[in-house]
C-alpha cells in the first residue's frame, strides 16, 4: 500500500478523532460526519488528494446502526493513491455537511 493513504489516515486520527481500517488493500476512514469538511481540507491541502472520484451512500437497515454510511473517495494523481473517508449517520432525517467548498464536483445536480 502507498505510504501517502496511511500517513493522511494517521494525521486525520489525531486531529479529529477518525478511526481506521483497511480493506481490500485500501485505507478506510472513518469520520464523524460534523467533521467532514475539514477532513476534505487537510486530506486536499496537505497530502495532495486532489480529486473527489466519488460520492455514494449505503443504507445498513436494519442490520446496523448508525444506519447509513456516506463514502467520499479522493484520489491523488501525484502519488497515485487512493483514500476513502465513511462518514456515518443516524436516524430517519440524516444531515451531512457538504464538501462543495473544497471539491466542486460534489455538486452534482442542477438547481
Amino acid at each position: 500500500m502507498n505510504s501517502k493513504p496511511l500517513a493522511a489516515a494517521g494525521a486525520l486520527v489525531e486531529r479529529i478523532g477518525a478511526r481506521t481500517q483497511e480493506m481490500r488493500d485500501q485505507i478506510q476512514v472513518y469520520v464523524p460526519s460534523e467533521r467532514i469538511v475539514e477532513a476534505c481540507q487537510a486530506l486536499k491541502q496537505e497530502f495532495g488528494f486532489e480529486m473527489l472520484n466519488f460520492v455514494t451512500a449505503v443504507d445498513y437497515w436494519p442490520q446496523e446502526d448508525p444506519r447509513f454510511n456516506i463514502l467520499y473517495g479522493l484520489y491523488s494523481f501525484q502519488h497515485t493513491a487512493t483514500i476513502m473517508l465513511r462518514a456515518e449517520l443516524a436516524g430517519n432525517a440524516p444531515h451531512l455537511p457538504t464538501v462543495e467548498k473544497v471539491y466542486p464536483n460534489a455538486n452534482w445536480y442542477e438547481r
